[in-house]
């Protein structure tokens, strides 16, 4: 069944800094990086920027003058760091099986919670409740780490994805390789060669995708699996 939640964040810097400064919130925002020499560029924008012709590698001269409103803010990563660690606590009072990924991303295991909680809904309402609602976080219910990750990408802010058992075959099937934790590189290698969805890779000879892509490439068909 059911035995883990992703908690996602998406743009997880962008939501600490609305955390800190509410006032921000759905404005164009963006956070340039903290070199002091050389070209700063900008290093994450919401899509409110987005929308307005900001883009990640934008070097920041450029980004003044195309989005002059957009509220661009230094990247301060030892806060973002710390955002993180609080938010691992406070999901680790709902259940003591949590386990970091990138920041932003979470996976908690729901095995044995159930009881304690009578349901899987009231868990992942408390988790839901842990979470400061200015991060907007996003749960993806399912019965493994993979398909919850790809389950709370597609979760609506505060809201929750549920992928049952019988389903999660049929849904990794159709999701965007962009799902796949390999670095982006090989993403756009796949695209090019006409791999758009998890079952396109799922099809291939796993031989023929290690080949190409080394130890990334058996993950990722062993994932699309």
């Amino acid at each position: 069944g059911i035995v883990v939640a992703c908690v996602f964040i998406p743009h997880f810097p962008l939501r600490v800094e609305i955390l800190r400064h509410p006032e921000l919130d759905g404005l164009p925002l963006a956070l340039t990086d903290l070199v002091s020499f050389g070209r700063r560029r900008i290093i994450e924008c919401s899509p409110e920027a987005v929308a307005l012709g900001l883009w990640v590698g934008m070097p920041l001269r450029e980004a003044v003058s195309a989005c002059p409103q957009a509220a661009i803010l230094t990247s301060d990563p030892v806060a973002y760091a710390n955002a993180f660690t609080d938010l691992l606590r406070v999901l680790g009072v709902v259940s003591p099986g949590v386990e970091a990924a990138e920041a932003g991303v979470a996976f908690v295991d729901l095995r044995g919670l159930e009881r304690l909680y009578g349901g899987i809904e009231p868990i992942t309402a408390a988790l839901l409740r842990a979470v400061p609602p200015a991060l907007r976080p996003r749960i993806g219910l399912a019965a493994n780490k993979f398909t919850a990750r790809v389950a709370a990408t597609q979760a609506r802010p505060g809201g929750v994805r549920t992928i049952p058992v019988a389903y999660a075959k049929a849904f990794l099937a159709g999701s965007s390789v962009d799902v796949l934790p390999v670095p982006l590189e090989m993403r756009r290698r796949l695209e090019r060669f006409g791999l758009y969805y998890l079952r396109d890779i799922a099809r291939l000879p796993l031989g023929k995708l290690q080949a190409q892509f080394g130890p990334d490439g058996r993950y990722a068909w062993e994932l699309a699996h």
